[in-house]
């Protein structure tokens, strides 16, 4: 019979090889620590045990203190000396996430970050909050963002009409932490986080590629028809003027067939450049596909809207684009243009396709011209 007695001797004796009854059998294996800091695997095989040194992980950190050694050698005191002094400069300092950040994880900005860096900030539809969310479902004045003096951040529902939720849960106020989630409205999600500068960085760069054109460095269809969607509820429940510009690069297909895709590529760039130039600082420009760019601009009537894709047209007829080989490249535009000012329009479909109606129009009708209502 093997006894309990049997058993502790068997396990204060590593190097005991004779297994009872239900003990150890051949072929088992078992963990076992020699020191401190080292595991090794013992393997009992018909030839005895082979003891394994396990190799350390890079997930695993490995104890700093040095294995025990019966006759340690010897060792130069310049060597010691080496060894223990570092370099101040090679010594990681601990990253400061101490910048706050809200970054939105869902609905119609998804992507957009907003850093949070004073002691009070209003979220909210409206354009005088600190941070703007244009969503219908969100209030003008949704919540309020406070740091208190302890260094806790307390969130404050602003009596909005479709609620705040924290991480599923609807709240009047609650303190938010790193990593919350937190819900205005219906459909706008955004994280509540703590960063350093590189990866306010790497966030940024994420959602810059995100919204822009590879190519010109415009904003890309994606984005222009979220911020239609938004331009136009605004619009429409404030009875402002919105006006969108379509345009279309005239002959671009023979430019490619000419003279190649390099100088097409060239050509969209410096059309792009353009429509910067021209367009005031709270336009929305954007490349909406192929050669098509488009405009956005509120509060400005028909006649003025007009006017500017006038500018356009011309900006672009007076581009001259040097081509290797060739006479400098002259090229034209063809621009649609709408405006809506008296709430005629009942969706942001049908104000973009009466653009592209227009557009059609000034194609068929010669290229070169704006076809717009004065």
């Amino acid at each position: 019979m093997f006894t309990v007695l049997e058993a502790l001797s068997h396990l204060k004796d590593p190097t005991n090889n004779n297994h009872p009854p239900g003990g150890m059998r051949q072929g088992d294996h078992s963990v076992q620590r020699t020191d401190a800091t080292r595991p090794y695997l013992s393997q009992h095989t018909p030839l005895g045990r082979l003891d394994f040194q396990q190799q350390s992980s890079p997930f695993t950190p490995m104890s700093t203190s040095p294995p025990v050694q019966s006759h340690p050698p010897e060792r130069a005191p310049e060597e010691a000396t080496v060894i223990t002094q570092v370099p101040e400069n090679l010594i990681r300092k601990e990253v400061q996430r101490d910048r706050m950040y809200l970054l939105v994880i869902a609905g119609a900005f998804t992507g957009q970050m907003f850093h949070f860096d004073g002691q009070r900030a209003n979220i909210g539809r409206s354009s005088n909050c600190d941070i703007v969310l244009r969503d219908n479902d969100i209030s003008r004045v949704h919540v309020e963002l406070e740091v208190l003096p302890d260094g806790d951040v307390l969130m404050v529902d602003k009596g909005s009409t479709n609620g705040t939720f924290v991480n599923g849960r609807k709240v009047s106020q609650a303190i938010i932490v790193d990593g919350d989630r937190i819900q205005l409205g219906l459909s706008t999600i955004l994280k509540f986080s703590l960063h350093d500068e590189l990866e306010e960085q790497l966030q940024r760069r994420l959602y810059q590629n995100a919204i822009l054109d590879g190519l010109t460095q415009l904003h890309n269809r994606k984005y222009f028809d979220e911020q239609l969607a938004t331009e136009f509820s605004f619009a429409k429940r404030h009875q402002s003027a919105l006006s969108i510009l379509l345009m279309d690069v005239d002959h671009f297909k023979s430019v490619n067939d000419t003279y190649g895709h390099p100088v097409g590529d060239v050509v969209l760039q410096q059309v792009a450049m353009s429509l910067q130039n021209v367009i005031r600082k709270e336009d929305l420009v954007a490349r909406y596909g192929g050669e098509e760019f488009v405009i956005l601009t509120r509060g400005i009537m028909p006649t003025q809207a007009a006017i500017l894709g006038e500018r356009i047209r011309s900006s672009i007829e007076a581009l001259s684009i040097p081509v290797s080989g060739y006479p400098p490249l002259k090229i034209t535009i063809s621009i649609g243009c709408v405006t809506m000012h008296k709430q005629q329009f009942d969706t942001p479909e049908t104000l973009l396709q009466e653009s592209d109606d227009r557009l059609y129009m000034a194609k068929r009708n010669g290229r070169n011209q704006v076809v717009a209502e004065r």
